[in-house]
């Protein structure tokens, strides 16, 4: 039930998501790179101050060190009202599941994986600006689905978790491909 700004005003006080930091510092550059260009400010967006500007270079700094900045600090101040608005009706208990590992306790995704049986596309964000599942595990998932079903396997270079809104061209195509095959 909060207000956008509720939310935006949460949003830019949480740590940026920080890509796997095992990889050398040069990966590291690579994603914020590519993060960087994901999340542009929308046309018209008023420029960052002075005082934005340092603490966003300030914020870099920190990502590229593996410590994590505050969203306000890392984002433009016209990116975060966009980024919190996806949140604004998800159950709060989904993420923290996610981060603390109980929404998959004694699950076996390798088995589920096995037991689909319709046509998949399966989608991954680019490794260098996520990077939680390795490149060899998507290949064994894909693997593993075509044994039973036809699959098509997207590498998303250049998106993170929101392909569809950082290259809806390449979302509408493939998602138009795939469903028009026979």
């Amino acid at each position: 039930g909060a207000s956008l700004e509720d939310v935006t005003n949460m949003f830019a006080d949480e740590l940026v998501v920080l890509p796997t930091m095992t990889r050398d510092y040069e990966a590291r550059i690579r994603a914020l790179g590519k993060t960087l260009a994901a999340n542009q400010a929308p046309p018209g967006a008023p420029p960052l101050s002075e005082e934005q500007q340092a603490r966003r270079d300030a914020a870099f700094e920190l990502f590229l060190s593996g410590v994590a900045p505050k969203n306000g600090d890392f984002w433009p101040p016209a990116v975060l009202p966009l980024a919190a608005q996806s949140s604004l009706h998800l159950d709060p208990r989904v993420p923290a599941a996610a981060v603390d590992a109980s929404l998959t306790e004694d699950f076996d995704h390798m088995e589920a994986f096995a037991t689909v049986t319709v046509p998949t596309l399966y989608w991954n964000s680019d490794q260098d600006m996520v990077g939680v599942i390795s490149a060899a595990d998507h290949a064994s998932i894909v693997e593993t689905l075509a044994t039973n079903v036809r699959v098509e396997h997207v590498d998303a270079v250049g998106s993170g978790h929101r392909i569809h809104r950082d290259q809806p061209e390449l979302f509408a195509e493939k998602v138009k491909s795939f469903f028009l095959q026979k």
